[in-house]
């Protein structure tokens, strides 16, 4: 649950949750029609799926050759999708036997399925449907089928999930949508001597190398096409075309909902070349005037790391060695049980997460908290941050978070007591606002926040869009797809007082917890620099700019040498309304169908206070400690910094419409 996304590789990469899962056999021992040939081009075609799906999706569940019979499988993939109740697509893909169990119902083979018991040892797609569609209602499913007669199979789907598809939420396209390698009547093909099925070797080819003429993303419907021109230009007396099927869906077809990455997609050029040229991190860090004097020496950042991710040694020595700095001290603490393993997504995600911590703050100690992607894993990892006597970090980075409507009033408490915690320690916590706009959602239509950054215990961290001339800060403006509003389940605390508020696109006045607070370059079209699993990327989002604040207060707790020397009062009193920060007065937070807020002078909905000046406010917050030093002593029992104390510091009840089934929840970067 990314509050803010990566943005590595496509715009939004990250920004929904997206999950895999591979079936098929390369061996069917109980077949009549095991072949070591079909075997090895089914399991050369699943090996180099599998390798592409790491790249797009955050988890993978592999299923193939596994020797369980169906309904164990099912068990299995209903148990996966329940550990990842906030993703929001699926990909399923199958290589291998499909056939029929009678007239009509059609069954995928798997290692374990006999031919004198395909009824009792074959996967019928209705039972894989509702495996399915139980476990992932309301969202998104890709189901690529690479096998023959695989048309038969979106009417066994529909008749597996027709109940459960007529249920679907309004906010959202929803449904199923098949790519299948053959119609009901032909069989798929593998080319003799192929080292690959006709299908997955012309699919693959699409989606590595892309479609020219299509924009950054590329619906199921364009792949098919796509798809279909290479298979009849490359085997003409043989191809057997695929097709797409939609069982009914709600909102729109999901084959039409732009998806996979599209690498042959060049964004337009700029007038300006120079305000388009990417930057590493102390880059920006200098276009944002931070001291170069202070370098986070004594200080510890400690960073949420969910879904086990770790960085690899040799990316970092090679993004430091580049930008000519130390490579940073980094630990990993590992929580909630067994370290996860780790994930392609949730390992970049981090290194990029460390590499600009390690240019803004270079002296300083960065503490990982490794924990699985669910609501205890979360509250987990911030509580072994809280507890590190050890490594005591001043600064906590969390750029993980989902929309608030995505979690139950239970999950919420326990993450709010875990946040005080953290305030209590002294701790700033800076969360990624989300990469999805005023409505926190790719395809959503109503404005919403992300949570944690709507906690009144966090500084949640908004994007800009930041354009460089001749290597100077020009023209920042309001990012499009920046997290920004008010909250529907946290009052607005006292801190930010009677001139904060967020007008609705009808006029209505919002009460609740307003964000963002801050706010720094998150737009991934000039984005920043980062060296991640082997190869140099573009990359933003607001996980950047999260990252960019924690590394600044970092330095600023080490000037004024105290901890916290950046809190909310001070923020919204002091620092804000007396220009400490660069205000940010042009652009919008409207990337989807909500027209977002507008950018004005002082604090608005989708930049907060502005982007940082770094020597300003070490500055401002060194006179503010004196000025503090210089006020009457506190009461006896002070009230923590950062812990928002009056009586509107409870939880509002989420009505009844948005209440969601009670279960663990997993967190999106």
């Amino acid at each position: 649950m990314a509050g803010g996304s990566a943005g590595e590789e496509s715009p939004g990469i990250g920004s929904d949750r997206r999950l895999g899962i591979i079936l098929g056999a390369s061996r069917f021992p109980n077949l009549r029609h095991d072949s070591p040939r079909l075997g090895a081009a089914f399991a050369r075609s699943k090996a180099e799926t599998s390798r592409y799906l790491k790249r797009l999706c955050e988890d993978m569940l592999d299923c193939f050759d596994s020797p369980q019979l169906p309904n164990a499988l099912c068990l299995r993939i209903a148990k996966f999708l329940e550990q990842h109740p906030l993703a929001t697509d699926l990909v399923v893909y199958y290589v291998g036997h499909g056939g029929f169990l009678g007239t009509q119902e059609y069954f995928l083979a798997c290692r374990a399925t006999r031919e004198q018991q395909k009824h009792a040892t074959g996967l019928r797609v209705g039972d894989l449907a509702a495996s399915i569609i139980g476990s992932f209602r309301n969202r998104r499913v890709y189901l690529i089928l690479d096998c023959c007669f695989a048309g038969t199979a979106a009417d066994s789907f529909q008749a597996g999930s027709d109940d459960l598809i007529a249920k679907q939420s309004d906010r959202l396209p929803t449904g199923v949508s098949l790519l299948n390698a053959s119609s009901r009547e032909e069989a798929a093909i593998v080319p003799e001597g192929g080292a690959r099925t006709m299908f997955s070797e012309c699919l693959l080819e699409v989606l590595k190398q892309g479609i020219p003429s299509r924009g950054e993303r590329l619906t199921l419907r364009e792949v098919r096409n796509a798809v279909a021109d290479v298979v009849t230009k490359r085997y003409p007396e043989n191809a057997v075309r695929p097709e797409v099927h939609s069982p009914r869906q709600r909102d729109g077809d999901v084959a039409d909902i732009p998806f996979f990455p599209n690498p042959a997609y060049v964004r337009p050029a700029s007038k300006d070349a120079t305000a388009l040229v990417a930057r590493t991190a102390d880059q920006f860090a200098g276009l944002y005037n931070f001291p170069a004097s202070l370098d986070g020496k004594g200080e510890c950042i400690g960073i949420i790391a969910l879904s086990g991710g770790t960085c690899q040694e040799s990316d970092l020595q090679k993004y430091f060695t580049a930008i000519n700095k130390p490579v940073p001290s980094i630990k990993y603490v590992s929580v909630a049980g067994t370290p996860p393993e780790t994930a392609d997504y949730a390992a970049g995600h981090l290194t990029f997460e460390v590499e600009i911590c390690g240019s803004v703050a270079p002296a300083a100690r960065l503490v990982a908290y490794r924990a699985p992607n669910s609501t205890t894993g979360f509250v987990e990892a911030i509580g072994a941050a809280t507890s590190d006597d050890e490594n005591q970090p001043g600064v906590l980075l969390i750029t993980w978070g989902a929309s608030e409507s995505n979690w139950t009033r239970q999950a919420i408490e326990a993450m709010q007591r875990a946040l005080v915690g953290a305030a209590l320690r002294g701790m700033t916590v800076c969360c990624a606002s989300g990469d999805q706009g005023a409505i926190d959602s790719l395809f959503g239509t109503r404005a919403e926040v992300d949570f944690p950054a709507s906690s009144p215990y966090v500084l949640a961290c908004g994007g800009t869009s930041l354009r460089i001339v001749d290597g100077e800060h020009r023209d920042e403006i309001a990012w499009s797809r920046g997290g920004g509003g008010a909250s529907d389940v946290f009052p607005q605390p006292d801190w930010q007082g009677e001139g904060i508020s967020v007008r609705d696109a009808d006029g209505s006045l919002k009460t609740g917890r307003a964000i963002p607070d801050v706010s720094a370059h998150a737009d991934p079209d000039v984005g920043y620099r980062a060296f991640v699993r082997g190869q140099w990327k573009i990359m933003g989002g607001t996980t950047a700019a999260a990252a960019l604040w924690a590394g600044l207060i970092c330095l600023i707790n080490q000037a004024v040498g105290r901890r916290p020397a950046f809190t909310h009062q001070d923020l919204y009193r002091y620092y804000g309304p007396a220009g400490a920060l660069r205000d940010i007065t042009v652009g919008n937070n409207g990337a989807g169908r909500h027209p977002g807020y507008d950018a004005g002078p002082g604090w608005d909905a989708c930049t907060g206070w502005g982007s940082p000046d770094g020597v300003a406010l070490v500055l401002a917050a060194k006179l503010r400690d004196r000025f503090r030093a210089l006020e009457s002593p506190p009461p006896a029992s002070p009230p923590p910094p950062n812990v928002e104390t009056s009586k509107r510091e409870s939880v509002r009840k989420p009505s009844r419409s948005r209440m969601v089934r009670r279960r663990d929840r997993q967190a999106r970067p």
